[in-house]
């Protein structure tokens, strides 16, 4: 279960909903999705406008494919590193591979 999760894994859409999770005494999870809350809404009152490209833009992520391309590839690879960086610290420290000088 990944909880840092933005998009669907079987379709790519940005379709994934928030749902309560409860726990009772013999530690048995129940899911509740409330029916109250919205569903993403984006594109049916004004139209989605056309992707741009080109440097710098601010195109709207709508599929996990977007990620894929230009700008946000370079930033999903240092993301990506950034966590790398800090499990391999954790997992040193946790260990007792470290020196306390700096």
């Amino acid at each position: 279960m990944d909880v840092e999760r933005l998009f669907c894994e079987f379709c790519g859409g940005a379709f994934l909903s928030k749902v309560s999770v409860f726990m009772n005494s013999s530690g048995k999870l129940t899911y509740f999705k409330n029916p109250k809350r919205k569903i993403n809404l984006k594109g049916l009152q004004y139209d989605i406008p056309k992707m741009k490209g080109g440097r710098g833009c601010q195109d709207m992520i709508l599929r996990e494919d977007d990620l894929l391309h230009g700008e946000y590839k370079q930033l999903v690879h240092r993301v990506n590193r950034q966590k790398r960086a800090d499990i391999k610290t954790i997992n040193d420290t946790l260990d007792g591979n470290y020196w306390a000088g700096g």
